[in-house]
């Protein structure tokens, strides 16, 4: 169990993390970008921090187990040569390059469960951090949640038979269908409850129903996509 230290020194038993589902486990993402800001040297930090010791502590001294890829993060061979600021923005090209790259990195491990350290780099990489985090408990505590409780309400030891109609979907993405509703999940939300199902290792048979061709002669191919991605999700492909 991981440790917090007081303030005085004591270690003391780490507080229960409701929204990890491994709160014992560090994610690090060093970021050296100072793109968003005039001063120089802050793309230093992330080195500063590293050498002298921070994840060590972290592991030795608090009993983390940290994740960490050895990189620091400039993103140098994304951002573009010429970036002219805008309305007191510094850098928005770059910003929105390093902070896209950034969310994803994020992401991957906030969607296994860890807890993100992101060692930065000026504050506009927050826009890549807040958002990485963002969509990782949107699908954990989102339709994630929802998918949850009801295959624990199944439980562990029943066969599954997934019968998904595509009118479930939002028309956007699938418009070809008998009963198209607003409101619907999107195909990243139906690929995700798929995917779910499939890990459970439970899954024994699938239908997919009401794929209409003939509805919408623009929508028909997106719908046909939809459905096709629906049931790769249940067979084993992943959202990523």
């Amino acid at each position: 169990m991981a440790k917090e230290s007081s303030n005085n020194g004591i270690l003391a038993p780490m507080t229960k993390r409701r929204f990890l589902s491994k709160p014992n486990e560090v994610g690090v993402v060093a970021v050296g970008f100072a793109g968003g800001q005039s001063k120089p040297g802050v793309d230093a930090g992330p080195t500063a921090l590293i050498e002298t010791g921070l994840l060590e502590q972290l592991h030795e001294d608090l009993d983390y187990k940290v994740s960490y890829d050895n990189t620091v993060n400039t993103y140098d061979d994304i951002v573009p040569t010429t970036d002219p600021n805008f309305r007191g923005m510094k850098k928005p090209l770059a910003v929105s390059a390093a902070t896209e790259k950034l969310s994803q990195q994020v992401y991957e491990h906030a969607r296994d469960g860890k807890f993100v350290l992101t060692l930065g780099g000026d504050h506009s990489i927050a826009i890549g951090t807040v958002s990485g985090t963002a969509k990782a408990i949107r699908e954990r505590h989102g339709i994630g949640r929802v998918v949850e409780m009801a295959l624990a309400h199944i439980g562990s030891d029943t066969p599954i038979h997934l019968s998904f109609d595509v009118d479930a979907l939002d028309p956007q993405w699938a418009p070809s269908t008998g009963t198209p509703v607003r409101g619907g999940l999107t195909l990243r939300e139906g690929d995700f409850i798929a995917e779910c199902v499939h890990e459970t290792g439970n899954l024994i048979a699938m239908d997919l129903v009401e794929v209409n061709p003939s509805l919408e002669i623009i929508g028909a191919n997106e719908t046909i996509r939809a459905g096709c991605s629906l049931v790769r999700c249940a067979l084993g492909d992943t959202l990523l």
